[in-house]
C-alpha cells in the first residue's frame, strides 16, 4: 500500500461484529464457517483467515487460485469470535492485499512454522464441542 493510501486508510469493521450479533441473536445462532486458506495472487501467496456463512468456494469461486488448509463449522457468533482472536494473535503478519481483492483486510504474509502455529490452535479450539473440523489437510 502506498504511504498516502495507508495515512487515510480507514479500517471497515466487517460484515459481522458483536453489536450485530447482540442485537440479532438469530443470526448468532446461525451455522458460520471458519477458513484458514492460502491464495496465489499476482504477487504470491497469501494466507487467509476469515468466516462466511456459504461454501467456502462458493465465497471465492476462483477454485484454482485457493487451497484449503483448514476449515470448522460452528455458531456464527463463535466462528467470528475465533477468527477476531487470530487476526489479534498474528496482527504482526498483516498484509492489506491489491485492491478489488475481496477480504483483503485479513490477509497475512505466514513463514512455515507461523502456519503450523495457527493450524494447533485450529486444531485445539476444534477439540472442544464448539466447533467440528470440515476440512483439514491433516486429515487427508
Amino acid at each position: 500500500m502506498p504511504l498516502e493510501e495507508a495515512i487515510n486508510y480507514t479500517p471497515t469493521l466487517g460484515r459481522y461484529n458483536e453489536t450485530t450479533f447482540s442485537r440479532d441473536s438469530d443470526l448468532a445462532n446461525l451455522d458460520g464457517f471458519l477458513y484458514f486458506i492460502t491464495i496465489k495472487t499476482k504477487n504470491g501467496v497469501l494466507h487467509k483467515i476469515g468466516i462466511t456463512k456459504r461454501n467456502v468456494y462458493a465465497r471465492f469461486p476462483n477454485k484454482k487460485n485457493i487451497k484449503v488448509i483448514f476449515l470448522i463449522k460452528g455458531r456464527l457468533e463463535s466462528v467470528y469470535t475465533l477468527e477476531q482472536s487470530l487476526l489479534e494473535i498474528f496482527s504482526d503478519n498483516l498484509y492489506r492485499a491489491d485492491k478489488g481483492f475481496d477480504g483483503r483486510t485479513e490477509t497475512l504474509i505466514l513463514t512455515e512454522e507461523e502456519e503450523k502455529v495457527l493450524v494447533e490452535i485450529l486444531e485445539n479450539e476444534a477439540k472442544g464441542t464448539r466447533f467440528e473440523i470440515i476440512d483439514s489437510e491433516n486429515s487427508q
